[in-house]
């Protein structure tokens, strides 16, 4: 549950900030995502416990390396893409995509129940 909260609550904001680009509320709904999205780290760390106890650390490991490797790719590649597409509102659609889509992966895939 949070960590279907922490993919369409994001998602919802940040569509929007998209729609309203200049309103005056655009630092709280920026905030709200951003607290959301943190909700949805409960739900994943805690997923980790449930399917492999004993191997928890080590999937936290691969998992937190991968999160490391796909920041600092997308931390560059943004840049990339605002230039590109010249304005920061595809990149909003984009991001509430992705939001959108993960929500609905982790519903269809991910389990509680003891895999390792």
């Amino acid at each position: 549950m949070c960590s279907t909260i922490g993919f369409i609550g994001p998602g919802v904001f940040i569509a929007l900030l998209k729609i309203m680009p200049r309103h005056r509320w655009l630092q709280l709904f920026n905030d709200i995502s951003t607290e959301l999205e943190l909700s949805q780290q409960a739900g994943f760390l805690l997923n980790m416990q449930d399917i492999a106890p004993q191997h928890a650390g080590f999937l936290h490991g691969i998992a937190s390396s991968a999160g490391t490797l796909a920041a600092t790719i997308s931390a560059i590649g943004t840049g990339y893409f605002v230039q590109w597409s010249g304005s920061s509102q595809a990149f909003l659609r984009v991001t509430a995509g992705l939001y959108f889509v993960t929500a609905i992966f982790w519903n269809l895939f991910a389990t509680g129940e003891r895999v390792f």
